[in-house]
């Protein structure tokens, strides 16, 4: 991930002065689904952890013991307690929390048929459009990322 820390190659165009420096957005909430309970949660997790993000994970009730070893294991290889936060509970009320928190910038959530209300609840955080597959920014300038399962 180092390579990626300064400035990047772009295509130069004339009459332009261009760059591309990638930053950390800041605080995510990862809302891994019930039915990978390892996978899916940890590529979410750590993703946002290589890219220089905090992140907050709130896994399905059905998989909390999962993702709490998961956890224990990142603290174990070094990840700071600082930079891995995990949190339970039900996602009506615990996951609406941490989506509608104004300090949260991105939310990777994964969802099937049953979370059909999570998804409609995070889609109406958006107020910049329908729900999409890709990075936007909303007028409160939150950044939201929605992944749909």
């Amino acid at each position: 991930m180092l390579r990626f820390a300064g400035p990047q190659k772009v295509t130069p165009m004339k009459g332009e002065k261009n760059y591309l420096v990638y930053i950390p957005l800041g605080v995510g909430v990862v809302i891994p689904p019930w039915n990978f309970p390892a996978a899916i949660m940890a590529g979410m997790a750590m993703a946002s952890l290589v890219t220089g993000n905090t992140v907050v994970l709130k896994p399905a009730g059905d998989t909390m013991t999962v993702a709490a070893k998961f956890v224990e294991i990142a603290y174990e290889a070094g990840i700071p307690k600082e930079a891995l936060n995990f949190v339970t509970g039900a996602g009506a009320t615990v996951g609406d929390a941490l989506v509608q928190h104004p300090k949260t910038r991105y939310i990777a959530f994964t969802g099937f048929e049953r979370s059909r209300p999570a998804h409609q609840r995070i889609s109406r955080q958006n107020r910049a459009g329908p729900e999409v597959d890709q990075a936007h920014r909303p007028r409160d300038g939150r950044q939201r990322f929605h992944h749909r399962g």
